[in-house]
């Protein structure tokens, strides 16, 4: 990362990213329950894109006022702001949530640098819809994996992983979930008819 690097701080209480995906892979291992494989693989990148503690990967983490957190990308590199005070599973849903924006923004930009035309309209460059489901449902993931049973987890007054959903029903109640609150929260009002803009319009 950058000089703005990520740290421990007394606020935030960031633990070292390392601790977070061991932690992760020990709770799918016992849980067995991430299915298909491409949802831990979407959850997990949003953990690796921060690399190791001081790489010079052009992304650094800082704390903000407020709640969540905020991913910014310009001229190849990223910043993660996450609220004061957030910590345990929390931290890690909101960490993963802002690092597979970070990941989805260096992974266009670096697209678009190799040709520009080809990149505005191939898949990687998404709207603001499906880079907020993206977030969401690696948050939804991260619960499904170290909560499969008796919690949930509520974003906003939206339940988006209930572990009483039965198993041939969690992706498309979590898709249903991630819709309404995009739908309905006054700072996105997303959907798949109305997404908002691209990364490059």
């Amino acid at each position: 990362m950058s000089e703005d690097r990520w740290h421990d701080h007394a606020d935030i209480e960031v633990r070292q990213l390392s601790q977070i995906v061991t932690e992760y892979n020990a709770k799918i291992s016992i849980a067995q329950l991430i299915q298909p494989v491409s949802n831990d693989a979407l959850a997990l990148r949003g953990f690796n894109v921060y690399g190791a503690e001081n790489a010079a990967n052009g992304i650094s983490v800082g704390s903000q006022t407020g709640s969540a957190g905020h991913t910014k990308y310009h001229d190849d590199k990223v910043k993660v702001t996450l609220a004061k005070g957030v910590k345990g599973w929390s931290l890690a849903g909101t960490l993963a949530h802002e690092g597979t924006h970070a990941a989805d923004d260096l992974e266009f930009w670096a697209a678009a640098k190799n040709d520009r035309k080809a990149a505005r309209s191939g898949p990687l460059n998404r709207t603001d819809y499906e880079q907020e489901f993206r977030g969401y449902k690696v948050e939804s993931i991260i619960a499904q994996a170290t909560h499969p049973k008796g919690r949930y987890l509520n974003k906003g007054g939206y339940v988006i992983w209930d572990a009483t959903w039965k198993a041939d029903e969690i992706e498309n109640n979590r898709t249903a979930a991630i819709n309404e609150l995009l739908a309905k929260t006054p700072i996105y009002q997303y959907t798949p008819e109305q997404p908002g803009s691209r990364l490059l319009p």
